[in-house]
């Protein structure tokens, strides 16, 4: 079975079994899966600012994700 043409964005928390376990089923199911994985303190990804898809999925991410990035999904 191929995988849909939705775009995800995955936000969690580095080193997380959860969260790996979370972003590997984005890699598998969505085409394709931008997947960003941050510690506390970590600044804002430049990738957040450019990127635009369908899915926005957050499991313990360290960022609040800005308003314009919300939009974009």
């Amino acid at each position: 079975m191929d995988r849909p043409f939705y775009s995800v964005l995955f936000l969690g928390k580095r080193d997380d079994g959860q969260c790996e376990e979370a972003a590997d089923f984005c890699r598998r199911k969505f085409n394709p899966a931008n997947i960003l994985l941050g510690d506390w303190g970590a600044p804002l990804p430049d990738a957040l600012t450019g990127w635009s898809g369908d899915l926005i999925v957050s499991l313990r991410s360290r960022w609040i994700v800005p308003p314009d990035v919300l939009r974009k999904a």
